[in-house]
Formats: structure tokens, sequence, C-alpha cells
């Protein structure tokens, strides 16, 4: 059996109204989710997260809060992967790699993702428990563009 830990980063900016937004990317069958991945031999859980986030949606320079939050996600084969999702308050915003680059972007609040039937609802919880971390943080940082 394969491992089907992944780890992902929940990047988070200000959005127009002044609502926490999450940056979640498209998977090959259309629906949302945060960008995601196993861990590379010998890599941290975090290093993990980071690095997919890198590779899968352009953010790098993540500034990582401590909060996270476990869910779990069902491919498109029928598998159940556990996630647990990081929190990041800042990071810079570039190209993904050219691998990844066919993947589309979306910044939603907890609330639009929840409402978003692209989003998975164990996802639309763990980004509303993370949006009320962020009420015990005293900013969120805008995502700087590169």
């Amino acid at each position: 059996m394969s491992d089907r830990r992944r780890y992902a980063l929940a990047t988070c900016r200000v959005g127009a109204r002044g609502e926490p937004e999450f940056l979640l990317t498209t998977t090959r069958d259309g629906r949302l989710t945060l960008p995601k991945g196993g861990r590379d031999e010998g890599e941290g859980k975090k290093a993990a997260a980071k690095r997919e986030a890198r590779e899968e949606a352009g953010i790098t320079n993540p500034s990582l809060t401590g909060d996270r939050v476990q869910y779990q996600h069902m491919t498109t084969g029928g598998n159940i992967q556990q996630i647990t999702a990081y929190l990041s308050v800042s990071a810079t915003l570039s190209r993904p790699d050219r691998t990844e680059r066919w993947r589309q972007h979306v910044w939603l609040s907890a609330d639009q993702a929840a409402a978003d039937p692209r989003v998975g609802a164990p996802l639309a919880t763990a980004l509303a428990t993370l949006e009320q971390a962020l009420a015990r943080h005293a900013t969120v940082s805008y995502i700087h563009a590169a």
C-alpha cells in the first residue's frame, strides 16, 4: 500500500472586502484544492508543503504561523488521502514550475469555498478552521507578486 499522506500549504491574503482568502489550484478533473503532495525521500513535512506550493502555484518565501489542520481528500480514483495543511500568512507569488503551468489559481474565502461545488466539504471545513486560527494573529500580509 502506498503512503496516502499529503502535505499542503494554505496561503492566505486579505481580499478586496477585507476577508481572508486562500489560494486554491485546479486538479486535472477541474476540482479546486490546496497545492499539495507527498514527501520526497529525506524531506520534512513542512518542506514538502512548501515545495509543492512552489511547484504547483509559484508560492515562495512562505511565512508559516504554526497553525495546521488535517482533513481527508478523495482522489478521482477513489483513494482517500490524509492531508496536513500548514497556514501561511505571507509569501511571494511567482510562476509555478513549467510542468504545472496548466493549473488555474483561484483566491476564495472560506465561505466562498464552502459554496463552490468544485471544493470538497472536508477542504471547505479545513479552510473555515484555518480562518478562525487567523483571528489569533495580529496581521495578514498581502501576497507579493514577484
